[in-house]
């Protein structure tokens, strides 16, 4: 069985990616439901509002994604999901910025609990701390 990713993001407005160059990837939640999206280079795709996704991008791929400008009243969102059960583990809603500065303090308020991390049908934790984000 395919599994979902595990960290999805989610944005309050949809958006519109345009493949450039190679394949690329985008693993989504839909309805209670992994679906992946391969969008082929040439092809267009839009991606609904308030889809939880993450695009898995190969190296020398080259991609363009269209979206609107946030307002500061905006929040766009970062999720976490069990892998086998696929169930919600944690979420935490943002002002997004900068996403190289924006996404890691919740990166690091994630992987440093040990329950957000445990699945709440199995009781499974997620197991080791990502060593980028571990605490210091």
């Amino acid at each position: 069985m395919d599994q979902c990713q595990k960290r999805l993001s989610l944005q309050r407005d949809g958006r519109i990616i345009f493949q450039l160059k190679g394949d690329i990837l985008v693993k989504t939640q839909q309805n209670g439901k992994c679906v992946d999206v391969t969008i082929k280079a040439g092809e267009m795709f839009l991606l609904p509002a308030k889809i939880p996704h993450s695009p898995v991008r190969p190296a020398n791929s080259v991609g363009l994604v269209i979206e609107r400008k946030r307002k500061p009243h905006h929040k766009d969102g970062l999720m976490w999901f069990s892998d086998k059960e696929n169930a919600l583990l944690y979420e935490e809603y943002f002002h997004l910025t900068n996403i190289e500065k924006d996404f890691l303090p919740v990166f690091k308020k994630f992987y440093n609990d040990e329950k957000l991390r445990t699945c709440p049908i199995s009781g499974r934790g997620k197991g080791k701390v990502d060593k980028r984000f571990a605490e210091d």
